[in-house]
């Protein structure tokens, strides 16, 4: 998630594949052999504000933003998907500094 940050702070939004059992993402209210959320934040304690179309707080298609932990986040995204992500961005806007041992 610590890439995923730069991304965010270079106003790129990510694109995430996650796969879970309803008790390993509080918050979520469900579990999924495999859904797509999108990355559009981080409080300031570091937990994942997602657009989540699937989450149980939703009242209608337009309340998708959810604010999930950030460990329980990276352990749903990262060992069962290997943390696949998409990138889709405006050639108008650069990506980020690329770490030095960057995993994209």
């Amino acid at each position: 998630l610590t890439e995923a940050e730069q991304f965010i702070k270079a106003g790129i939004p990510l694109i995430v594949s996650v796969s879970f059992k309803k008790s390993e993402l509080d918050g979520a209210g469900y579990g999924t052999n495999g859904h797509l959320m999108v990355i559009v934040g981080f409080t300031n304690n570091g937990d994942v504000v997602v657009n989540d179309p699937a989450s149980h707080l939703i009242a209608s298609n337009d309340q998708v933003r959810t604010v999930y932990d950030r460990t329980q986040f990276e352990n749903v995204w990262v060992p069962h998907s290997g943390g696949i992500t998409y990138v889709i961005h405006p050639t108008s806007v650069p990506l980020p500094t690329r770490p030095a041992e960057a995993n994209w």
